[in-house]
């Protein structure tokens, strides 16, 4: 079985997608950037293959990131 982790920037929805792939509510989703603090781990299949799929937490270190990435871009 293998393991898919979806990591990204925040508040782009990777709560959601993590719902819909395990098809329950199991994560918090809010329009708050921050929402999700804790992993969640679900089970969940494509095309007949099964895996365990993690629902990654912002850390401040991405935010941080990402925000130092817009200031050098502007």
């Amino acid at each position: 079985m293998g393991i898919v982790a979806i990591v990204g920037r925040p508040n782009v929805g990777k709560s959601t997608f993590f719902n819909r792939l395990i098809k329950k509510r199991d994560a918090i989703v809010d329009a708050l950037s921050g929402v999700t603090r804790d992993r969640h781990y679900g089970k969940s299949d494509w095309n007949g293959i099964d895996f365990t799929i993690i629902d990654t937490g912002v850390t401040w270190r991405v935010v941080t990131m990402f925000s130092k990435k817009r200031l050098i871009n502007r």
